[in-house]
């Protein structure tokens, strides 16, 4: 799939957002994107190729930076290499200097040094 038959569009909270957010592991609960999306606190998009939603992203703007809070969904081509030239350019023409997301698949890390990002932390947690 081309990248140009890629789209972002804004979207209110869906159960298909839900559907999608369910599977990633996170720090919190798909209640709490729900909420967040619906007290405007983040923006939430479908991504859709030709007429089909394939994923959903969920990003907020933190000063000068566009960050990359969830993104999950299902499509038979790399949904990062289709969908970060459109988050850059999204972040490009809020004005932001840079763009941020935290992940914990390795698989992540390689398909976003490939786009240009770079590994700036680690960071580590211990349960007490």
């Amino acid at each position: 799939m081309a990248t140009e038959k890629v789209k972002l569009l804004r979207s209110v909270w869906t159960v298909d957002m839900r559907a999608d957010l369910s599977h990633i592991e996170a720090d919190c609960e798909v209640d709490w994107y729900e909420k967040e999306v619906r007290g405007g606190r983040l923006a939430a998009f479908s991504v859709f190729a030709d007429l089909m939603r394939v994923a959903t992203v969920l990003v907020r703007r933190e000063e000068d930076e566009l960050v990359l809070v969830a993104g999950a969904g299902r499509a038979d081509f790399d949904l990062c290499a289709a969908t970060f030239p459109l988050l850059e350019a999204m972040a490009i023409g809020l004005g932001c200097s840079s763009m941020r997301l935290h992940t914990r698949r390795g698989g992540m890390i390689e398909k976003a040094s490939r786009q240009g990002w770079d590994l700036t932390e680690y960071v580590m947690r211990k349960a007490v």
